[in-house]
């Protein structure tokens, strides 16, 4: 699987934006050019010399041309090969079109399932982006049952990596809640990192019945516990089952709030 870091795809929509307001395209051009060929009567001559003269010096100077503005639209045809690490998709675009992008949805998840939507399954690219879009923006389990729904009615019976992505959206969006930078796979270990763990929680949950012997934890620069899994574990059922009785395990007794979070999943 080919990994794409997010910053990248955030440089290339700054390069593509500064393109579009710098360099019109050709075929434009050339409507413009015949135009003015064309044009009999002088004032318009003049005024289309003007526009020509305006997006040459643009174009030599990288400048941006003299013209109407508009909203910028850019379309993305990901591969199910591929893999956006750093950040998600839509905040890398979005960061570079000057949206603000809260910090909740930093949460990297790098665990070993399949999650992707097949061509096969959505043979449109821009149907594809569109529900990518929607699965990212996933908060409770309405909405998810809602999508699936949808693409069940629309595009026929979900396939197990469509399924996989959509609760790995909402996986990624209560560990956020609950202060994990990523969640990870490594092996049979599955790693939870935090810029500012609550050991006291780690190590309540450590002791519990079902999870004794397999929880560990470690300090240093990225600090992190682990899960260790049994064999044939689902490490995304896994997962969520960990966040579950983290968010249940506090000194303080049960915060209301965190508990709707994870109960969103």
């Amino acid at each position: 699987m080919r990994e794409i870091n997010a910053q990248l795809i955030t440089d290339k929509v700054a390069e593509l934006c500064i393109d579009a307001n710098c360099s019109l395209p050709c075929d434009i051009r050339k409507r413009i050019e015949d135009a003015r060929a064309n044009e009999p009567w002088a004032t318009a001559q003049g005024i289309l010399d003007k526009i020509i003269e305006n997006y040459n010096i643009a174009d030599e100077n990288r400048a941006p041309i003299c013209q109407d503005t508009g909203m910028c639209v850019i379309f993305l045809d990901i591969g199910q090969d591929a893999h956006i690490c750093g950040g998600l998709l839509e905040d890398a675009v979005n960061a570079e079109k000057g949206i603000y992008v809260p910090s909740v949805r930093d949460c990297l998840i790098d665990i070993n399932v399949n999650a992707y939507i097949a061509d096969a399954y959505i043979p449109s690219s821009q149907q594809r982006i569109d529900v990518y879009r929607k699965i990212a923006h996933l908060e409770s389990a309405d909405e998810r049952d809602d999508l699936l729904d949808e693409l069940s009615d629309r595009y026929g019976e979900l396939p197990a990596p469509v399924s996989n992505l959509v609760d790995i959206s909402l996986l990624r969006n209560a560990a956020s809640l609950l202060g994990f930078a990523s969640v990870e796979q490594k092996g049979a270990l599955l790693s939870f990192f935090s810029d500012a763990p609550d050991m006291e929680r780690i190590a309540a949950l450590a002791m519990l019945p079902e999870l004794r012997g397999r929880i560990t934890a470690s300090g240093g620069k990225r600090s992190h516990f682990s899960y260790r899994l049994e064999k044939g574990e689902n490490s995304l059922t896994a997962a969520r089952r960990v966040l579950e009785l983290y968010t249940k395990l506090s000194q303080k007794g049960i915060d209301k709030s965190e508990e709707l979070r994870y109960n969103n999943l």
